[in-house]
């Protein structure tokens, strides 16, 4: 057995580090490789249809339940729905923590309890997980290309959406252009009224004749045998050999008064793409759902489509392909940042000569060895490599090589491992406190990530790589090196001409005039601190950036195909623009949207936007709801009990905050509805015919209408089955009128006891937590949220509020701007932390002092550089400087450690003496910065929104770092000039010893 120690014992040390690596090769084998899209809150959208019923009812019946339904469920945070006609849509969100199963259990079974107390006209409930407030992730063209164009629509709504919808990370799947397969059941009214039977009668008895319904079970043999009673008919075709009671009780077959016919039921929202018909479908991410990997699931399955179908998919958006590019260049700057802290660590080291290439070898060794085991130490901790740990993980490279330079420069000096014990207990407390105040920084920044995507990831990669640098310094580097015949690696130590004369003259200035560098560096700590105290607050979220939404409103009631034609037009107006690639356009009752694809080579997203903006849509209006760069809106909220005084107050709102000098314009987000006609009652004459008011109603609603009567099950195919008038698409008022209803006195029309007037509803009705709401939607100029909140606040002094009624600026936004407000305190957090843990390790109060004075006037050099280019304080910038405030002082504890090690503690240091200082570490000071700085440029390049944080990372890193060189040259020496005794450890008395007693 070797009896020199740990340090003497290079095979067992290397032996160790090739089984690390080894285990670490296993780990990332099965490691998570790609972008993640955490789920920070967990939303459930409930869709409930009924055709024909309108946005008051859906509201009254629908909405209203099921939003105290799944407001009841535990966790639930919010709820919001919208009410329109034939449709309610309701959100529900989850606060943090709660399990997705479990919320989709619970929200499942609210809207089947609403759903079963519905009438079966209803629509089962849609449900889906939902990435909050994410537009679609993936939008396909659909052509028929083998399949007959007529069966396009079937195809779509039986085999390609639920297909889809099946996929994991799926949410909404919407299609556009067609119509779902129905049966239709046409009544000859008077065929019908002569035989005493109603069009109520006949969807009665069908749906209650043409079904499967359980009928309990009875044993045999000693068996349990279920009892199904099995009244389906054979066929669609058989309906009409179907019997109905007539009022005569006599049976009569549906063939004598009806016709059944298969078709596809007109649809709710016509296609186009770049001005041609075209059928669409849109899939939403659910909550949680990995972008790529739904990317990649929707193009297995589009193809298997296509294969089994005949049909062609054309592919206008998809966000997950643009995320998956977004990752490949982030793990192509990740390695171009492994590279440039590897080339720099060997530029870095060696003192030149026979023996100096090898020095470059272990230190450039040094780091793809730190890196394979940081990312399985981080792979075994559950946290997977999507942009931001790989981001992390450059990034904290650079700053941990350090360590294994540092070690080197010491261990070059050591001829037998007692000496590099010696030397490595020397350097322990630097080691220990550069990674102590970046640890102790990580803690509060992990608590961030609800501020901002990836701060958690950016952590767990930093504090890996950290920790995993400095136990191989400590544990494997040693033995490593002292007894392997490799030449020990050193810090370069050639210093310049110019550099030497500069590290001079800094040195007379600390002693002749220490205060001149330590006011100009308060000085510059106070400008950055203002600088990020009156900087504007962004809380906008990013967007997409290939592609740009567009919402056109029409006049309300316009016609779905008089609103198709004119988003034709505008469609191929917007196509012909400059960069422009692909333009979709849905056309809806009174409504339309369109999505404009660019390519960003040739144009940018604000160019499209402006287009977008600016081309006439005839009878229309154009909005884009993604403010533009320069530009940010608002949401203003009027809430209350009812909508119309909720509607005047918001259009009061609108002419308030228009006149406000930053506002470019201000949108209401709602509108009258469509032109109606009501029927009114006699009721004298109702009651006189025994008619109720009730069923003439259902009756005039089915013959026009003709609503879903039930569900036909056929080969495991759901179809709807409606009952309606014959020869009444589209209804004009005269056949309303002309609906014939059975009373005691025989069959009369429906004028003989209603009356027709003019009348208008609401098109939509808005709910967010139970109450009712109108808002409007303010586009401005670049403004700090808080500023545009007190500025609406007074613009809308003198609008009196009804008592029950309230206005709520931008929720969200304000939300953004509180926790923002917040990082402040988490940043106090993070230097309290740091402070104590270098106060810990070198038992001194003075010393942390020394170390974190340099931190100020280092990060304000990134922060003055961000005002002056006019950069508002934003999520991920805020996080950046937590993040990059434990890796600023680095530079300083080499600077304090040396000085403490060279200088008596009683004296105050001479300019020999700080040049002394100052020149033995400005070779470790760049490999400590210059490292730090090589891992960081690559991110500075990133493109895309989504990669804000990773570049905000970056340059903050660089800049802070780079300017804390220069600060520990300037600060350090004139604090030892001008408070030597803040070098000082306290010293105990030791054991007997007495005041005035010499031992």
């Amino acid at each position: 057995m070797n009896g020199r120690g740990w340090y003497g014992r290079p095979v067992a040390a290397a032996c160790m580090t090739l089984a690390i690596l080894a285990d670490s090769a296993a780990i990332l084998a099965n490691a998570e490789i790609g972008p993640r899209e955490p789920s920070s809150l967990s939303v459930f959208a409930v869709t409930i249809r009924h055709h024909g019923v309108d946005a008051r009812e859906m509201e009254r019946s629908i909405a209203m339940p099921l939003e105290d339904a799944l407001a009841s469920i535990p966790g639930s945070k919010e709820t919001s729905s919208v009410s329109e006609y034939g449709k309610t849509s309701v959100l529900v969100g989850f606060a943090l923590g709660t399990d997705g199963s479990d919320a989709y259990e619970a929200v499942r079974d609210a809207a089947q309890r609403v759903c079963d107390r519905l009438p079966r006209s209803v629509q089962r409930p849609e449900i889906r997980s939902r990435s909050e407030g994410r537009n679609p992730a993936w939008v396909a063209a659909v052509r028929a290309d083998g399949c007959p164009e007529s069966s396009l629509g079937r195809v779509l709504e039986r085999s390609v959406k639920p297909a889809l919808e099946r996929l994991a990370g799926a949410g909404d799947v919407e299609l556009a252009g067609s119509g779902r397969p129905e049966l239709v059941v046409e009544v000859d009214e008077e065929a019908a009224a002569s035989a005493g039977v109603s069009i109520l009668d006949i969807a009665s008895s069908l749906a209650g004749s043409d079904l499967l319904a359980p009928a309990g079970s009875l044993r045999l043999s000693g068996i349990t045998l279920g009892l199904v009673a099995d009244g389906r008919l054979p066929t669609a075709e058989s309906i009409n050999g179907a019997y109905v009671a007539t009022g005569s009780g006599e049976p009569v077959p549906l063939g004598a008064f009806c016709r059944v016919s298969a078709q596809d039921r007109k649809a709710e929202a016509l296609s186009r793409v770049d001005g041609e018909p075209a059928a669409t479908i849109s899939v939403s991410p659910g909550g949680g759902s990995s972008l790529p990997a739904l990317s990649r699931a929707i193009a297995r399955e589009s193809a298997i489509l296509s294969a089994e179908h005949g049909i062609r998919f054309t592919v206008l958006s998809d966000t997950g392909a643009e995320v998956a590019a977004s990752f490949m260049s982030t793990l192509s700057a990740t390695v171009q940042g492994v590279v440039a802290v590897a080339v720099a660590s060997a530029l870095l080291v060696g003192a030149g000569g026979s023996s100096a290439w090898k020095a470059r070898l272990v230190a450039v060794a040094a780091v793809p060895v730190i890196l394979v085991m940081s990312a399985a130490t981080m792979s075994s901790f559950g946290i997977g490599f999507d942009r931001h740990a790989l981001a992390g993980l450059a990034v904290g490279l650079g700053s941990a090589v350090d360590s294994v330079l540092l070690a080197s420069e010491r261990l070059g000096g050591s001829v037998s491992p007692e000496a590099g014990k010696t030397a490595m207990r020397k350097l322990a407390p630097s080691l220990a406190a550069g990674l102590a105040t970046t640890l102790a920084v990580l803690v509060p920044l992990a608590g961030l990530d609800f501020l901002s995507e990836g701060v958690a990831s950016i952590a767990g990669a930093i504090a890996s790589v950290c920790v995993v640098s400095w136990l191989a310094t400590v544990l494997l580097m040693p033995p490593l090196v002292l007894g392997s015949g490799v030449s020990p690696v050193a810090l370069s130590r050639r210093c310049p001409r110019a550099a030497r004369r500069l590290l001079a003259m800094n040195a007379r200035l600390c002693t002749e005039r220490p205060g001149i560098p330590l006011a100009a560096a308060a000085l510059l700590g106070i400008a950055g601190i203002v600088a990020v105290v009156v900087s504007p607050i962004d809380t906008s979220a990013a967007w997409d950036e290939n592609v740009v939404y567009v919402h056109v409103e029409f006049e309300p009631g316009a016609a779905i195909d008089s609103v198709d034609k004119r988003l034709a037009g505008y469609a191929v107006a917007l196509r012909s623009r400059e960069g422009v690639t692909c333009v979709q356009s849905t056309a809806r009752q009174g409504s339309g949207s369109v999505l404009a694809a660019f390519d960003p080579s040739s144009t940018s997203r604000d160019r499209v936007a402006e287009a977008a903006r600016n081309i006439e849509v005839p009878g229309g209006f154009a909005w884009v709801p993604e403010p533009s760069v320069k530009e940010r809106s608002w949401r203003l909220s009027v809430f209350g009990d009812d909508d119309a005084v909720c509607r005047r107050l918001a259009i009061d709102v609108s002419a308030a905050v228009s006149r406000l000098p930053f506002v470019i314009e201000a949108v209401l987000n709602f509108k009258d509805g469509a032109p109606g006609v009501a029927l009114r009652p006699d009721r004298e004459r109702a009651a006189a015919l025994g008619i109720d008011f009730s069923s003439a109603a259902d009756a005039v609603r089915r013959a026009v209408y003709g609503p879903v009567a039930y569900k036909r099950i056929d080969n495991g195919v759901e179809t709807d089955v409606r009952v309606t008038a014959l020869g009444k698409a589209p209804p004009v008022v005269g056949d309303i009128l002309s609906t014939l209803l059975l009373s005691s006195a025989g069959p009369v029309r429906v004028d003989a006891i209603m009356t027709p007037y003019r009348g208008q509803d609401v098109s939509r009705i808005q709910r967010l937590d139970r109450r009712r709401v109108a808002s409007i939607t303010m586009r401005s100029r670049m403004v700090d949220p808080r500023s545009a909140r007190d500025a609406v606040d007074t613009a809308v002094a003198d609008l009196r509020l009804p008592p029950g009624y309230s206005l709520e600026f931008d929720r969200d936004a304000m939300q953004v701007a509180e926790r923002l407000g917040g990082v402040g305190s988490t940043f106090i957090l993070a230097v309290v932390l740091s402070y104590m843990a270098t106060a810990a390790l070198t038992e001194s109060f003075g010393v942390p002092l020394l170390v974190m004075s340099t931190l100020p006037p280092s990060l304000a050099v990134p922060a003055l550089i961000l005002a002056a280019a006019g950069v508002p304080l934003d999520a991920a910038s805020a996080c950046a400087f937590v993040a990059v405030s434990g890796m600023a002082v680095n530079a300083s504890v080499l600077v304090v450690n040396e000085r403490r090690s060279r200088l008596d503690d009683a004296g105050r240091a001479g300019a020999a003496d700080l040049y002394a200082v100052t020149r033995a570490r400005l070779g470790s000071l760049a490999a400590t910065c210059g490292t730090t700085v090589a891992g960081a440029l690559p991110f500075l390049f990133l493109r895309g929104t989504d990669g804000a944080l990773v570049r905000s990372l970056a340059f903050v890193a660089a800049a802070g770092t780079f300017a804390s060189f220069f600060m520990a040259l300037c600060m350090i020496p004139a604090l030892a000039r001008a408070a030597p005794r803040l070098f000082h450890s306290i010293s105990y008395p030791e054991p007997g010893y007495r005041k005035g007693t010499e031992r």
